[in-house]
């Protein structure tokens, strides 16, 4: 797959006509923690080729482990993502989607595809996982829409893409956006200085550094230098003046001011999510404070009226994406228990009282107990089949708790129900061993539930057997010893 080779983004920087006094420019923290948290619906679509099949299918833990990268990465600023569920498309065409070919944003746009033949959720972000992709490895359908594509390989692989066109998405461009020409982004941050263009030129982000693309810098420095562009491809060295252990800019590029102005260009600059760096670990690449905050301005903006369509409760993050909670204790055997998505700090504590299905989102008639953790989950817990809800307890999920500035405990599950006991049976194993010399007496639902039943058993080896009105049979195997 051409994808492997590089995680290459496809999504073009281009104009994006914004609403007077939508977006401004600012980079400080107080402005940041003004917006108000959202969540998102995620929807994933695998496609396969028109028989079904995929070398590299979607699964559902794909799906999840995509979902919470997005909820690591942008939690920290308010914005919060609903794993919606999965699908699948088969087509030979989209199998691969071949940029060359027109069918990223040409003539066989899948963008276009998938609006046509009603392959999206109108109230998702949704996000396309063909079995590869030539020519790119992830794209946004447009800045300020909800659509990408990625391909199976990039969407497993990389620690950074997904967050990357997601970026996109909420209008960020490119770091690096016109770097080699005479529009370019100058390197001052004084905004007295006559030559300061930060918050139009470049990304238009005034706390990100004015920098070249690190993936082609030296490509086009040997253009510079004469050579055509095809001796420059072989001869071109991808993040040349990058150092891959410290992230240091080696270089010696400048912005395009005459006389030219030296990049002034750090670690955190090469790492930022939108600029093109190479593979640093995981979780280290971040958005500065002014791409957050044009994120939610973007949000706010909503020039396509698909941020609010996509938009659902923070209630929902309290609710199971499969599974359902049990009505009676025991209940049948394998049961889908309420599972909850990745990438969240969760804490069920216990609770009280008496609530056969969970409490309805912002019940406060129930008691906890905060010192009795019942159940911890570490948002980088990769064991999706551990994140459950088990009962007698509630719900906390700690980046809510974080963003919102407040402890929200939900959904107390405290379930004591039995079912209805039907009868059962005493088996006796006659040689005291377990084997098929026995002697069976079948009990009804009075006689099997007789505190004094075991009592009053003679000495020996037993099985005891209710049987429960929802299908469960519960054994129990005792040696008496004495009474």
């Amino acid at each position: 797959m051409n994808a492997q080779q590089e995680f290459i983004c496809a999504t073009p920087d281009g104009t994006a006509p914004s609403q007077p006094g939508a977006y401004s420019f600012a980079d400080d923290i107080p402005t940041l923690e003004n917006f108000t948290p959202v969540v998102f619906n995620v929807f994933f679509w695998g496609i396969n080729d028109n028989n079904g099949y995929s070398a590299f299918p979607l699964t559902e833990n794909t799906a999840l482990s995509a979902v919470a990268k997005m909820n690591i990465e942008f939690n920290q600023f308010g914005i919060f993502f609903k794993y919606y569920g999965m699908d699948f498309i088969d087509s030979d065409q989209y199998y691969i989607v071949d940029r060359g070919a027109g069918e990223l944003y040409g003539h066989a746009s899948i963008f276009d595809y998938v609006r046509a033949n009603n392959l999206r959720k109108t109230d998702a972000f949704n996000i396309y996982v063909p079995y590869s992709t030539l020519g790119f490895a992830g794209a946004a359908e447009e800045r300020k829409r909800v659509n990408m594509v990625m391909n199976g390989f990039s969407i497993i692989n990389s620690h950074t893409l997904l967050s990357h066109e997601t970026g996109h998405c909420f209008n960020l461009k490119h770091t690096f956006v016109n770097w080699h020409d005479n529009a370019c982004e100058h390197v001052t941050r004084d905004i007295t200085n006559q030559h300061y263009n930060a918050d139009k030129r470049g990304d238009s982000i005034t706390d990100t550094a004015a920098m070249p693309d690190f993936k082609d810098e030296h490509y086009w420095e040997l253009r510079d230098m004469g050579y055509t562009p095809e001796e420059a491809d072989s001869l071109a060295i991808p993040y040349k003046y990058i150092d891959p252990v410290t992230f240091e800019y080696t270089g010696t590029g400048d912005d395009c001011l005459n006389p030219p102005v030296a990049y002034d260009i750090f670690p955190i600059d090469v790492k930022n999510i939108m600029s093109y760096s190479p593979a640093a670990p995981q979780y280290s690449k971040k958005f500065t404070t002014g791409q957050k905050i044009r994120m939610h301005e973007a949000i706010l903006e909503d020039s396509y009226d698909e941020f609010g369509a996509a938009t659902t409760t923070f209630a929902t993050l309290y609710e199971p994406y499969k599974g359902s909670y049990p009505l009676y204790y025991p209940h049948p055997q394998p049961w889908p228990m309420p599972m909850f998505q990745p990438g969240f700090t969760y804490d069920f504590i216990e609770c009280c009282c008496e609530y056969i299905q969970p409490a309805e989102y912002g019940d406060p008639n129930f008691s906890v107990e905060p010192g009795h953790v019942v159940k911890h989950v570490d948002k980088y817990l990769t064991l999706y089949n551990q994140i459950y809800h088990p009962n007698h307890s509630a719900i906390i999920i700690h980046e809510i708790d974080q963003a919102f500035g407040a402890t929200s405990v939900q959904k107390c599950y405290d379930n004591y129900q039995t079912p209805p006991i039907l009868g059962g049976k005493v088996i006796r194993f006659n040689d005291n061993i377990l084997n098929a010399n026995v002697t069976i007496t079948q009990k009804d639902s009075t006689q099997i539930t007789d505190p004094q039943l075991i009592p009053n058993l003679d000495n020996g080896l037993y099985k005891i057997e209710t049987n429960y009105g929802n299908g469960v049979d519960e054994e129990t195997v005792i040696y008496k010893t004495g009474n």
